[in-house]
């Protein structure tokens, strides 16, 4: 697991009631039951911890953890 993965697994548990080993390809809101008013939060940390700013329609695509890595990876590199 890399680092991001590891920082995401743990933002994400912190919204649920799940630990941070859930299922990579699980949905955020149908899989594991994540309050989609929680999404705001979510967004948020992610900001916060990595650095990078999120534009909304990328965010609002993403459904599960391996999409959401991809995308930080992503923002992380465009940042430089």
């Amino acid at each position: 697991m890399t680092t991001t993965e590891n920082q995401l697994r743990e933002i994400v548990s912190g919204l649920g009631d799940f630990g941070p080993d859930f299922d990579s390809k699980a949905h955020f809101f149908h899989d594991l039951e994540v309050a989609s008013a929680r999404a705001l939060e979510l967004l948020m940390s992610i900001e916060d911890t990595f650095s990078v700013m999120v534009p909304d329609d990328d965010f609002n695509e993403v459904i599960n953890l391996e999409q959401l890595i991809a995308l930080v990876e992503r923002l992380k590199q465009e940042a430089g």
